[in-house]
């Protein structure tokens, strides 16, 4: 009894992998799929009460709020698109980075200061992120209406405000100030959005999600690692600069690996059918 009272966060964690390999065995199933993915999103929360030590109260309190929102986001984004994604090995590929890393993110709530491995990990978890989140909201417009109407618009909205919180809340996490943080935030939203915007002029040319096909899901998981790589190059662009540490070399650098990982995926991955 004792060894499983020590080891709460680790078997909460276990619980949580079986979850998510469930749901990926449900997605036909979709009544079944809903439930254990609020299961899920619950064992999340209980799993940071015990790791963290602090109360249910304590979970909303300024200095939890915003650790307790990317730990939840991550989970979300990640049992969510287990509905969406077509491919299998990049699914695996993806549960296998998020539950090596998840530990490890979430040791980094409980210090004031982090070094510079702890925050690339949490730069990468929140890359992951908005690359999941970008994934459902473009599959999502896909699957209510394949065109450049209303769902298009609604969709590059939601994801200015997904990818606001998440900005806002890795700058806080690297010592900027709130202010600027915001701003920086809503810069880096208003790109991504805009982005999303303009590649919804594409949609109606994007195979069905449902046919044989898996050209579909490759199609819209590229759009998303499009933007992951855009938000990579800016945010990486925004710290140095508030660090005073942008010089030409490194915006040369950014710039090179940003233009060689986008022009690999459009020469790998077919956009349109």
């Amino acid at each position: 009894m004792k060894l499983i009272e020590k080891n709460k966060p680790d078997i909460l964690i276990g619980f949580l992998f079986i979850e998510s390999l469930l749901l990926s065995l449900l997605v036909t199933n979709m009544s079944s799929f809903w439930v254990l993915y609020v299961f899920s999103i619950l064992t999340v929360v209980f799993y940071l009460i015990l790791k963290l030590g602090i109360s249910p109260k304590e979970l909303l309190e300024d200095k939890r709020k915003y650790d307790v929102f990317a730990a939840v986001m991550m989970t979300a984004m990640l049992n969510a698109n287990i509905s969406v994604l077509s491919n299998r090995l990049i699914l695996i590929v993806i549960l296998v980075a998020y539950y090596l890393g998840f530990r490890f993110v979430v040791g980094t709530f409980e210090k004031e200061s982090l070094n510079q491995i702890e925050k690339n990990a949490l730069n990468l978890s929140v890359l992951l992120t908005i690359f999941l989140g970008g994934n459902l909201i473009t599959n999502l417009a896909v699957i209510v209406e394949k065109g450049t109407g209303f769902v298009v618009l609604a969709g590059s909205v939601l994801l200015f405000m997904f990818v606001y919180l998440l900005s806002f809340y890795n700058f806080v996490k690297n010592k900027v100030a709130k202010k600027w943080a915001k701003v920086y935030a809503v810069v880096l939203a208003l790109v991504l959005s805009e982005i999303s915007l303009l590649s919804g002029f594409y949609l109606e040319k994007y195979p069905n999600l449902y046919k044989s096909d898996s050209a579909s899901g490759i199609a819209i998981t590229t759009a998303s690692l499009f933007m992951v790589v855009i938000y990579y190059m800016l945010y990486g662009l925004l710290i140095h600069k508030i660090e005073k540490r942008l010089y030409p070399k490194l915006i040369l650098e950014y710039l090179a690996i940003s233009g060689v990982i986008i022009v690999t995926l459009f020469i790998t991955i077919k956009w349109f059918a």
